[in-house]
C-alpha cells in the first residue's frame, strides 16, 4: 500500500514538474514575443518620427522662404 501511494506521489510530482517547465517556457516565449514587439513598434516610431521632423523642417524652410518672398514683393510694390 505504501509502495503504491509512494509511487503515485513520485508520478504527480513528476507531471506537476513537467507543467511547471512548460509554463515556465510559455512564459519566456510570451516575454520574448512582448519584447520582440516592442521592439518593432520602437523601430518603426522612430521612422515615423524621422519622417515627422523631415516634413516639419520642409515646412519651416517653405514658410521662411514664402516670408523673404513676401518682403521683396513688399519693396516692389
Amino acid at each position: 500500500m505504501e509502495f503504491q501511494t509512494e509511487f503515485l506521489k513520485n508520478i504527480i510530482e513528476g507531471s506537476l514538474k513537467n507543467f511547471q517547465s512548460a509554463i515556465h517556457r510559455d512564459v519566456q516565449n510570451l516575454h520574448l514575443e512582448l519584447i520582440r514587439q516592442f521592439h518593432i513598434q520602437q523601430k518603426e516610431t522612430e521612422r515615423m518620427l524621422a519622417k515627422y521632423a523631415e516634413t516639419q523642417q520642409f515646412l519651416l524652410d517653405e514658410i521662411e522662404s514664402l516670408r523673404e518672398e513676401n518682403e521683396r514683393l513688399k519693396n516692389i510694390y
